[in-house]
């Protein structure tokens, strides 16, 4: 089925400026840079959960949004499908994985080697109060954890994706 005109919530497969500016596109790529960090740490049999997730909460906009790309001849624009917004939706998730994944490991080997370096100077107890007091802040990098412990908390969205996973189980059973 052929659309004319996109509307605002609509994703638009392409390239270029007006199909990156595109509100749509805007609101798309914001939701795939929120879940990038935990989809690339997550174990692979939980990545299909989050391109599930980033596709519905576009379908669930008031109007719904669609993935469209637009035909060469006619300039029509058409509807992509389930399938295909998926794949769109794991490959944006997976685009700068492995710089990411690199800056976690070094972010948490400074965080190791601090820790380290710590336990060595100062006594147990002491070293407690001031991990607890001063959080073991690590300046510079985009990636900042506040330690070592809270870098599992860090993700933010295991909420709605537990959701996902939950019902997808009930569906089964």
């Amino acid at each position: 089925m052929f659309h004319e005109d996109p509307h605002s919530n609509d994703v638009l497969c392409g390239r270029g400026h007006v199909i990156n500016a595109h509100p749509g596109n805007v609101y798309f790529r914001s939701i795939v840079n929120r879940l990038k960090l935990e989809y690339v740490m997550s174990e692979k049999v939980d990545k299909k959960v989050f391109a599930s997730v980033i596709v519905e909460s576009i379908k669930s906009q008031n109007p719904p949004g669609r993935f469209l790309k637009q035909d060469k001849e006619t300039k029509l624009w058409y509807n992509l499908g389930g399938k295909t917004a998926l794949k769109k939706t794991r490959q944006a998730l997976r685009e700068g994985a492995p710089i990411i994944k690199e800056r976690v490991r070094k972010r948490l080997e400074q965080q190791k080697q601090l820790k380290l370096y710590l336990d060595h100077l100062l006594p147990e107890k002491e070293h407690q109060n001031k991990a607890n007091k001063d959080h073991l802040q690590v300046p510079e990098d985009n990636i900042c954890f506040k330690s070592l412990d809270s870098f599992p908390n860090t993700f933010s969205t295991v909420g709605p994706l537990e959701a996902k996973r939950r019902s997808l189980n009930a569906n089964v059973a």
